[in-house]
């Protein structure tokens, strides 16, 4: 008898958390903030009348980046969201367009194809799903998404950095297959959330992403948000005040 393949379990305990900052570095974060944002979060959505059926716990999505999307989506209302990694913040995306408040055009990447196709099942934007393929650059070598493959027909208003993951040693760098998308974000503005950035592979991307905006001259603003993740913010133009949510 064939056994049916169940879908991984993503989720990181605190103290793996731990584990995982002494052996890979990175920044400090402040737990203890996560409730402000949870608050907050729910108010909001209540107001909406979505209900709260999210799970922003393990290694999902935090309340900081829940919060994050939520509040840049109802303040500035980017025309083109791009996500990488299927997740909460899909599920949220989705809720948003359901109810109204957006009227983006939304598009998720994800590897896992039983995971794209479980998180798939509860949305109705399209997940993309991209292979893994090495990637040689700045030094690093590590596997991402293969966004050769990934078909765009205009600009990016929002870019969410939230995948591959990038807690084991192998896919420390992964997300930094993002740097290719950067020339696609809009010129007249845009705004693009690293997630984990308290990560050093993260945060090592978040150094590569400004250098990149400085080497082209683009303005803009930095700012982020840090609870028991960091997500750090880069903003141009109309979005500049994202950076500062």
């Amino acid at each position: 008898m064939t056994e049916t393949p169940s879908i991984k379990d993503r989720s990181v305990s605190f103290a793996e958390r731990v584990v995982q900052r002494l052996v890979f570095g990175g920044r400090r974060t402040f737990p203890g903030l996560e409730p402000v944002y949870q608050r907050i979060f729910e108010r909001e959505i209540a107001k909406m009348g979505i209900a709260d059926e999210f799970f922003p716990v393990g290694s999902a999505a935090n309340y900081g980046l829940m919060y994050a999307v939520l509040r840049v989506i109802c303040q500035f209302k980017p025309k083109f969201i791009l996500e990488l990694g299927a997740g909460q913040t899909s599920l949220l995306l989705d809720r948003l367009a359901r109810v109204g408040i957006l009227e983006s055009k939304i598009l998720t990447v994800e590897h896992d194809p039983l995971w794209s196709a479980h998180v798939g099942d509860q949305i109705r934007h399209q997940i993309q799903r991209l292979d893994l393929k090495p990637y040689e650059d700045d030094g690093l070598r590590y596997v991402g998404y293969d966004i050769a493959a990934l078909s765009l027909d205009e600009p990016i208003d929002m870019l969410l950095v939230d995948g591959p993951p990038g807690g084991e040693a192998r896919l420390k760098h992964s997300r930094h297959g993002c740097m290719g998308l950067l020339e696609r974000l809009n010129p007249d503005g845009f705004v693009v959330i690293v997630d984990d950035a308290e990560r050093s592979g993260e945060a090592k991307l978040c150094g590569r992403i400004a250098g990149y905006f400085r080497k082209a001259n683009i303005e803009f603003k930095r700012g982020h948000i840090t609870t028991n993740k960091r997500q750090e913010i880069f903003a141009s133009g109309p979005y500049s005040g994202a950076a500062y949510i």
